[in-house]
């Protein structure tokens, strides 16, 4: 798999609503921890990304999460993928199966270092200077020609300084 990084080019609206994705993305991993915590506090099987997803599923345009129609499935879906993972290497080491010393239990995202990302699947086109991502649009890139067109399973938008 070869990954390629390039700066995106986004209006003021798609701009707001990559910072609005990266927010839901940062918001169901901490959500996600805090609902593997009661699991664990009350001695249930830790739930796993799609059962935590089907919970977030079921209060998405409630009182609780009343914005969760505005993004994409992705955001979320990812995110707790990722934690998921962590969960798991965590609960290895716990258990002494981790190689690599022992890891702590996943810590809560913020803001503190910078927006974060989130990460898009599904139907991504890249053309001449444009990518397609769902329910952002088009925006345009910085570098033409760098991305081969054409269709890609995934891809991840990180801010770094501001960009």
């Amino acid at each position: 798999m070869k990954s390629l990084k390039t700066e995106l080019d986004p209006n003021n609206v798609q701009r707001t609503s990559l910072c609005q994705h990266c927010g839901a993305s940062r918001w169901a991993y901490n959500w996600g921890i805090e609902q593997i915590k009661k699991s664990f506090d009350s001695g249930e099987k830790f739930p796993s990304a799609i059962d935590l997803h089907k919970r977030l599923n079921s209060i998405k345009g409630t009182d609780e999460l009343p914005w969760g129609y505005e993004v994409s499935k992705c955001a979320f879906q990812e995110s707790l993928r990722n934690l998921e993972s962590s969960v798991r290497n965590w609960n290895s080491s716990r258990k002494g199966l981790w190689k690599n010393g022992e890891m702590v239990f996943p810590r809560r995202k913020t803001r503190k270092n910078g927006i974060g990302s989130c990460r898009f699947t599904g139907t991504i086109r890249v053309s001449n200077g444009h990518i397609q991502l769902p329910r952002i649009g088009r925006i345009r890139l910085k570098e033409k020609g760098y991305i081969p067109p054409g269709k890609h399973s995934q891809a991840t938008v990180t801010e770094r300084a501001g960009r």
